[in-house]
Formats: C-alpha cells, structure tokens, sequence
C-alpha cells in the first residue's frame, strides 16, 4: 500500500510539473515569441495610481476585441439583433464549463485524492475547491497572455464576490435555518494580502447541469419522466448536444475508475478551450455594448463561472449540509484570489512581460483596486450580519446579502464607467 501511495504521489508530481511548463510552452508556440509592440517600450502612469497603458501617446487603452479572431459580423450587425446569437453562445458555454466541472473533472479529482489517501476535508479544502473553480483560472490565463486585460481579474474578483455574497443568499432562501461555523478567515487573510499586492503593482440550474451524470447512453437519450416540469424538458433539449459530445470525448472515471489519467487530461483540454471561447465571445459582447472589460468580468463571467458552485451549494443544503456547501464555495475563494490569479501573473512576469527586463503585469483599470477592497467589505457584512443574527443562516442573511450584492455591483460599474471619478483611459476607436 506505501508503494502504491508513492508511485501515485510521483505521478502526481510529474503531472503537475508537466501542466506549469507545458503552459509557457504553450503560449509560445501559439502566439510567438513573446515580442512586443515599439508602443510597449514606454509606460505612463493615468493619475496618482498607476494604471498603465501599452500606448501612452494616444491616451486611450487597447480594446481587448483586437487580440481574438473577427466573429464574422460588424459592430452595426451585433447590435441591430445578432448579440442574442452570442448571449446564447455564452450560456452555452457555461452550461458546459459547469457539465465538465461538476460530472467529470471533479469525480477524477476525488478518485485522485483517494489514491493519495487524503482526508475529506483536507481534499475538499484543496484539490476539490481548485477543481471547481479552474474555469476562473484558465479564463485568467486568457485576460493575461492573449487580450492583456483586466477580463481575467474582473472575473475572479467578482466570482469572488458571488461566492461570498449570492451563494449564501440562494442557500439562505432555500433552506431553513442553517448554524453556520466560520472557516473564511483565513480566506480574509489571503484577501488582504492580494488587496495590498494590487496597490503597490503586481510584480511576479441543476438540470442543466446535472444532465451529464449518467454515464451510459440511454441515460443520455431518454426522455424525462412524466412527473418532470415543463422546464425540465426544456433544459433537457437544449443540453442533449452538450451531453452526447461529452459522453464522447471524456471517459467516465466513475464507472472505469482506471481512466481517471485520461478523464483528468480531457477535462484540462475542454475547460482550456471553452475558457478560451468564453473570453471571446464575453469580449465581443462588452465591446458592442461599449462595456469595459472589467465591468464584464465582474458580472457576467463571474456570475458565469460560479453558478455551478451555486447550484451544488444548493443542492447540499438542502441535504442537511449547510455549513459544508457554503464553506466549500467561500474556501475555494482563497484559490480564485491567490492562485487563479497569482500563477498567471507569476509566469505572464517572468517569461512574457511586456517590456523586456521589466518584470511586472499591467493593470489597465484602477477601479479594480476599489473593487478588491469592497471584496473584503463584503466579507465583513457577510460576518455581521451573520453574528446579528446569531450565526445562523436564513432568509434575513440571504436578504442582506442580495442587497450587498446589488450594491457591489452598482459601485463597481459607477467607478469602471468613470461616472465617480477617472479611473479609465477611454478605449481606443476601431
């Protein structure tokens, strides 16, 4: 069994080394040799903070739709109708990052972990929480090495967000009183110290969802049962496509345990690749909407990529779980903040920076410091209200933390629109 344990730790550790340099290696044959634009060889700083600009002469910042390939349709086109084909290419798109996520990814995870003989908790507080939320992670590597934006920050700040403040609230309104015990403080801790990088510059729908989980078939392919609503139909229809593509590429490691390796690798590749598709059609949307790219992130990326930790949220609640679901959604913030955004930032620094011998990332919107610092906020009125209402979770929790939500979101876009104040270089005209 200790032999077993230690090949199983080696190829652990051979897998994970192969993944951090395959991903350098990866961009570079992708995208070239990392060489830059004479206009990068000068930085200029927009106010007192220092929001950066690859083209300081024109005053005005890169639009992020220039770094993706045409869709095909003009400005005109998108918004006389054909935005409503991309909104649903979104949906589409997260209806499947959530599938891969929930069904596959995180069964192979789970398999993994029981090879290494880790306890549930230590595996749900690590290899579980970066599990579900890899589509922030693969969606940062997008914003960071392809637009060179704030898409990917946005998107982890404001799924961040999501999980402390709309998690706990759909959990809240949908079950009875929940006793909840607080493991997010180290998670607070881990926020402070990301909030305080960030000032100084970096350096360095159940069914829906749930329609991939049988692994046979006819399971795939049968109609549901009578007793189903309406809805439920509908969601089956429209998922069927993603569930049969599915079912054919990923091998199900719950019922062959032995492809666990194969499962694990084509989940990374389908979480890469509709990570990479999310990010350009989110992009596009912003774009004819005139809608900055953090502003995107913080709303519809993050609302995106954290509905299937809702949803499982949800379902554990109401399971008895409370404390589990929430604890789970509010610990796999300390792997947005500090690794989803921390790894692209490490590797974007070191072997891709925008001027050479100057190991930094660009930021381009300094609301997003203001937005990291609401982050925090948002915890603390998570706790107090929380200990107002003697720590136990209901409707009354779930109610303030929807209106904290709102407001979160309504300062966050009042200060990326520069309606406040400035904190945004226009976006150049293309």
């Amino acid at each position: 069994m200790l032999l077993r344990t230690s090949k199983c730790k080696y190829r652990l550790a051979v897998l994970i080394r192969v993944l951090l340099l395959g991903l350098p290696i990866f961009h570079y044959l992708m995208f070239g040799d990392g060489a830059v634009d004479e206009g990068a060889t000068d930085k200029a700083t927009f106010s007192s903070r220092h929001l950066l600009t690859l083209e300081p002469e024109k005053n005005c910042t890169r639009p992020a739709i220039l770094e993706f390939p045409p869709d095909g349709l003009s400005r005109s086109q998108r918004k006389h109708g054909f935005i409503i084909v991309h909104c649903v290419i979104a949906l589409y798109c997260f209806l499947l990052l959530g599938a891969v996520c929930e069904q596959y990814f995180v069964p192979a995870i789970e398999i993994i972990c029981d090879r290494l003989n880790l306890a549930a908790d230590i595996a749900g507080a690590t290899f579980m929480a970066a599990a579900s939320s890899s589509p922030e992670l693969f969606i940062n590597c997008i914003g960071t090495f392809v637009t060179e934006g704030d898409l990917g920050v946005g998107a982890v700040v404001g799924s961040a967000v999501f999980n402390v403040l709309v998690v706990p609230a759909c959990c809240a309104l949908a079950a009875s009183k929940i006793h909840f015990n607080g493991n997010e403080k180290s998670y607070g801790l881990d926020l402070t110290n990301r909030i305080t990088v960030e000032e100084q510059r970096i350096n360095e729908l159940e069914e829906g969802i749930s329609i991939t989980s049988e692994s046979s078939m006819s399971s795939i392919l049968s109609w549901p049962g009578s007793k189903s609503s309406f809805m439920s139909r509908c969601l089956w229809m429209l998922t069927l496509p993603l569930s049969l593509v599915l079912w054919l590429t990923i091998p199900n490691c719950k019922k062959n345990p032995r492809l666990y390796p194969v499962t694990f690798m084509m989940c990374i590749i389908w979480i890469a690749g509709v990570s990479y598709l999310v990010a350009w059609i989110i992009t596009i949307i912003g774009d004819t909407l005139n809608v900055p790219d953090s502003i995107t992130g913080l709303t519809i990326l993050a609302a995106g990529t954290s509905l299937p930790e809702a949803v499982s949220s949800v379902l554990v609640t109401n399971h008895g779980h409370g404390s589990m679901g929430i604890s789970n959604t509010i610990g796999s913030n300390t792997f947005d903040i500090l690794l989803c955004l921390g790894l692209p930032w490490l590797i974007k620094s070191l072997f891709y920076p925008c001027v050479p011998g100057h190991h930094w990332v660009n930021i381009n919107s300094s609301g997003l410091s203001y937005s990291a610092i609401s982050l925090l906020t948002t915890l603390f009125a998570l706790y107090g209200s929380l200990a107002l209402n003697k720590f136990q979770l209901d409707w009354k929790v779930g109610l303030t933390c929807i209106i904290v939500y709102i407001g979160f979101l309504t300062l966050a876009a009042l200060l990326e629109l520069n309606v406040l104040f400035e904190v945004n270089l226009p976006i150049c005209a293309h």
